[in-house]
């Protein structure tokens, strides 16, 4: 990412709190929070893409098994020509272009099917779980938040609320020392104000390029 290094969104991210603390953290605004939260998501959604297990392959083409093949079929079926629910239309208001029809990420259903962790869950069976692409997913958003708290509480987060709860999975199903050398990062979910406020799957590629491609349109719309 470096046409967006890490440095130029860490420094946006503190510009943005700065300026919409209130809504971010008291009197909470969920537009103010979309934005937020898709320009926060980029960094280490990007580093999560380019993820590889130890064979080499890239994790979001790696195939595991898995008896959650629900969620193995949704992610598999969710491609650019059938989005099956990734975006929403709204009605925008334009002063220069009057009304017009947007779309926007639908953040519940990333949420739900966790597709900014590529599609791991913390259901999974612990053989599932705890596969090197699991700790290499994780640690890139352990590190990023750990480094730079996610403001209004990384629960409340519309598209990385499942952290905590894949974070927690995986100590109870791989142990501590899974994560290896992010354990100590990842004490900081646990508390302070990121608490306050896997098997790889068979995912066709387009389905994270269509995830990734979602997420920056609606970072531009959401402003």
């Amino acid at each position: 990412m470096s046409v967006c290094p890490q440095n130029v969104i860490r420094s946006q991210l503190t510009d943005f709190y700065a300026a919409c603390s209130n809504e971010l953290t008291t009197s909470l605004n969920s537009d103010v929070i979309r934005a937020y939260d898709v320009l926060y998501a980029l960094y280490p959604l990007s580093k999560a893409v380019c993820t590889k297990g130890d064979s080499g392959q890239y994790c979001v083409l790696e195939v595991g098994s898995t008896s959650n093949t629900t969620n193995k079929n949704l992610l598999s079926g969710l491609t650019e020509s059938s989005a099956d629910g990734l975006w929403e239309p709204v009605t925008s208001k334009n002063s220069r272009r009057g009304e017009q029809q947007v779309i926007i990420p639908n953040l519940e259903r990333f949420k739900e099917e966790n597709l900014v962790f590529l599609g791991i869950q913390p259901s999974l069976a612990a053989d599932d779980l705890c596969k090197p692409c699991t700790r290499n997913v994780l640690n890139e958003y352990i590190q990023f938040t750990s480094s730079l708290p996610y403001a209004p509480g990384i629960t409340n987060s519309p598209l990385m609320g499942g952290e905590t709860a894949l974070y927690t999975a995986v100590q109870e199903k791989c142990g501590a020392a899974f994560l290896s050398g992010s354990v100590q990062a990842a004490g900081g979910i646990s508390g302070g104000i990121m608490d306050s406020g896997a098997a790889s799957l068979s995912v066709d590629t387009r389905t994270v390029a269509s995830a990734f491609s979602a997420i920056i349109a609606g970072f531009f719309i959401a402003l």
